[in-house]
């Protein structure tokens, strides 16, 4: 196969989308597919964080970016369009695809970019969905004006795809009960995690710097989209009981200040280790020296029937978790993890960490059990392969 590939998020840049567009390119290009990702240099600040997924030298693979001077938010819209000249000047002289893809969230034109050019090139167009739900309430003024201006626009794309595929059964469910997308065709592609990297191997190398019994994991942005303040605010109580449990924290974000302040005043910042964004491959070395590791703690309607893929890298570890609502897919009846019902009764967050701390028999269950689950639907490797044949079939 011969593929263009419109995307938003992509490294440098980092972030699950980031990660997700990646490990799709990668294994197309591994497995002998002719690749070439459109994407936005950079986001903005606060994505632009340390390069942790490195690229390599990848035959059949190639990276367009736009313009850097184009700066967020108007790189959501214009960087797309750039790109997509760029590559209809390219094709029948260098590059004759076969297929384009896109990645779709409710806030960027990279699928919309994708449809115009799928419809010149006269080739099968496929969307890969990341974010489908948008929770306006929760964005900036400025940024929800922008939304609501955009998102009908971005929505309409759905419509031009041959095949929409989402991350979950709900979001599936909830798209093919809208009218305007009866005739669309939707599929499931699951994130996956690459077991080849993210496997068990119990280390207590971590504890025995720390000085610390349990080790509690947070990784990703720290923002407050994703709950970041609803799990630091239980921190002091589950501290003052549980005196030998620490917190390793990975990633930046705006939040990270605020995170400082609050562990200072209420006095327990000796508690709390910060990592920078690690390599990607060097995740599973951390997670594997935890005992519990932390989802989402949100009610942001946007991540309500999402799989996180740090959730499936933590359960790819054995490492239980606790999490706001995600997709059934994922968790259900707490088989892998626990969910906390309300995130806005901070008891729950704080009786649910201590509950996991005191009872080692219960984190090994939910470990076994996440396994098991990560093996049976979430190896990512059989995902793709999966994917790789039903791409065929369409272009065929």
């Amino acid at each position: 196969m011969k593929i263009i590939y419109f995307v938003h998020y992509f490294p440098p840049n980092t972030g699950a989308a980031a990660v997700n567009s990646f490990k799709i390119t990668t294994f197309l290009a591994k497995h002998g597919h002719k690749i070439i990702v459109l994407a936005p240099k950079e986001i903005s600040k606060t994505f632009k964080l340390e390069k942790t997924l490195p690229i390599g030298n990848l035959k059949n693979f190639e990276i367009i970016n736009s313009n850097s001077i184009i700066k967020f938010p108007f790189n959501l819209i214009f960087s797309h369009y750039e790109n997509s000249l760029r590559i209809l000047l390219r094709i029948n002289k260098e590059f004759n695809p076969n297929l384009l893809m896109a990645q779709y969230h409710a806030f960027h034109f990279a699928s919309v970019a994708g449809g115009i050019c799928a419809k010149r090139m006269k080739i099968p167009y496929v969307i890969r969905s990341h974010d489908i739900f948008i929770d306006l309430d929760t964005l900036p003024f400025w940024y929800r004006n922008y939304v609501q201006i955009f998102y009908p626009i971005i929505r309409k794309s759905i419509k031009n795809s041959d095949f929409f595929y989402v991350t979950t059964s709900e979001m599936k469910y909830y798209l093919e009960k809208l009218k305007e997308f009866r005739k669309v065709k939707f599929r499931i592609h699951h994130n996956g995690v690459d077991t080849n990297i993210f496997y068990p191997k119990p280390d207590n190398t971590l504890k025995q710097q720390f000085n610390c019994e349990n080790l509690i994991l947070y990784t990703g942005l720290l923002s407050k989209d994703l709950g970041i303040q609803n799990l630091i605010q239980v921190l002091g109580e589950v501290f003052k009981i549980k005196k030998q449990t620490h917190i390793l924290i990975i990633g930046e974000g705006f939040y990270k200040q605020n995170i400082i302040d609050y562990a200072k005043k209420h006095d327990f910042f000796d508690k709390i280790h910060f990592l920078k964004a690690v390599p990607h491959r060097e995740i599973p070395f951390y997670i594997n020296n935890c005992d519990i590791g932390i989802g989402r703690l949100t009610d942001v309607k946007s991540l309500k029937y999402t799989i996180p893929v740090k959730c499936l890298e933590y359960m790819a570890c054995k490492l239980p978790f606790i999490t706001s609502k995600i997709s059934s897919d994922l968790l259900k009846k707490n088989d892998v993890g626990i969910e906390i019902k309300d995130i806005n009764q901070p008891k729950s967050i704080a009786n649910n960490l201590i509950h996991l701390i005191e009872d080692k028999g219960f984190r090994e269950k939910l470990g076994i059990n996440g396994l098991k689950k990560v093996k049976a639907k979430f190896n990512w490797e059989k995902i793709m392969e999966r994917f790789i044949i039903e791409l065929e079939l369409i272009i065929n």
